[in-house]
């Protein structure tokens, strides 16, 4: 039976594929916990960005995460506000009203979110979970501290251990690999809008003031734009004339010179009269081809080749 299988290759493969995808779905679980122990507030803060939509899948292709459902985790941990904004970015350079819509994370909201964060780690690290018993209400509280961690950073959810003595504390190897998670975060660089340009932020999270998206825009735009209201002298002369003939020499190009360099394709409609005049050229030029075809066939069967 297996000699009569192997023989045709693609039923073998078929039962293969079969075969294959009944193993690999009796390990749902494993997709599960890697989706629960992902970094969500490093993941945002990396490929959140660019995108046609905040339902698009980030990080790791087995942690099916999206920037709407990581923005409501995050809302949900560490009190963040809303963390994404559109922008419309020009889409057609002859026609100014066709834009692409992209989302972008803020990076003003996603600071506040990582200081969120930076303040609930301290809170752990501090006194107060050092060292507790289960019957004080520190216990809870240290508790949520640690599920919020869990569930925005990834941190350990059994970062506690018994001291032997009545009183828990924190795991010091599993508190400093919270810290590095949370390191992570403060490092990154969240992508911004300067003048319709898509650049990295001169300011890791954790350092330096951040600006408003709004206030990065008009900073941008403002680099390009220039005044002649100041100056001595005859400059504003000067620079009146400049501005005229700029202004002359970029509306001779878009007006007339910048149309003859465009090359229009041939419409494909049956009533456009360019797409008639090229179909019926193209019916004469398949007639001589053929004719000329049978010519040559004619000759060779006549001898004319000898």
């Amino acid at each position: 039976m297996l000699k009569k299988i192997t023989k045709k290759p693609f039923l073998f493969l078929s039962i293969l594929v079969i075969f294959a995808s009944f193993i690999l779905a009796a390990f749902p679980q494993q997709k599960i916990q890697a989706a629960t122990t992902n970094n969500i507030l490093k993941q945002v803060g990396l490929y959140c960005h660019d995108l046609e939509d905040t339902v698009d899948v980030v990080g790791p292709k087995n942690a099916e995460i999206t920037c709407s459902s990581a923005e409501n985790d995050l809302q949900g941990a560490l009190d963040c506000p809303d963390l994404f904004y559109t922008h419309a970015f020009p889409d057609d350079p002859h026609d100014s009203s066709i834009t692409k819509t992209l989302w972008f994370t803020k990076e003003g909201a996603y600071k506040t979110c990582y200081n969120n964060a930076l303040a609930q780690y301290n809170a752990l690290a501090g006194t107060k979970c050092k060292q507790m018993r289960r019957d004080r209400d520190n216990w809870n509280e240290c508790e949520d501290i640690q599920s919020n961690l869990y569930f925005s950073l990834g941190c350990n959810d059994h970062m506690f251990k018994d001291l032997n003595n009545g009183y828990w504390g924190y795991d010091d190897t599993k508190l400093n690999d919270c810290k590095r998670r949370l390191d992570d975060v403060g490092n990154i660089h969240i992508m911004i809008i300067v003048n319709n340009q898509v650049v990295k932020s001169p300011n890791a999270i954790k350092n330096g003031a951040v600006q408003s998206e709004e206030d990065a825009n008009a900073a941008g735009d403002s680099e390009g734009t220039s005044s002649c209201g100041g100056g001595i002298n005859l400059g504003w002369i000067i620079c009146g004339i400049t501005e005229v003939v700029q202004n002359f020499g970029e509306w001779v190009f878009q007006d007339y010179i910048q149309p003859m360099m465009e090359n229009n394709p041939v419409s494909a409609k049956p009533g456009d009269p360019f797409y008639q005049a090229w179909q019926g050229f193209r019916f004469l030029a398949n007639i001589l081809l053929i004719g000329s075809l049978l010519a040559i066939v004619y000759s060779q069967t006549r001898g004319g080749g000898s």
